[in-house]
């Protein structure tokens, strides 16, 4: 508690009220000091033997941040295909809800 006491301290002396409401990722980062987040990750994957083959895969990923959810997929990924390259990956942010019908995503 005495950690999100100093961080809104901080914020608050070097913005603004106004100036914090028009700024909507500061919720999402607020709630989030201290406590990782899901993240989907979606990766593709080309062959290195012909490139014609393509490959898709996903996967939901605990992280402190969106960068390190895609660095420690695709990392994985490496290792699981070996033989692949990855051409491309991103993350998103997934709304954890506490039901199990979430958790068989």
């Amino acid at each position: 508690m005495k950690l999100i006491t100093q961080f809104f301290a901080v914020v608050l002396a070097f913005q603004s009220l106004p100036t914090l409401a028009e700024q909507p990722d500061f919720a999402k980062a607020v709630l989030s000091v201290g406590r990782q987040t899901e993240y989907m990750v979606s990766s593709v994957l080309r062959s290195n033997s012909d490139g014609i083959v393509i490959k898709l895969i996903q996967g939901i990923r605990v992280a402190n941040s969106v960068d390190e959810a895609v660095g420690g997929f695709t990392r994985d990924a490496l290792t699981q295909y070996p033989g692949y390259s990855v051409i491309d990956a991103l993350g998103s942010a997934v709304i954890t809800r506490h039901a199990s019908c979430g958790q068989s995503i």
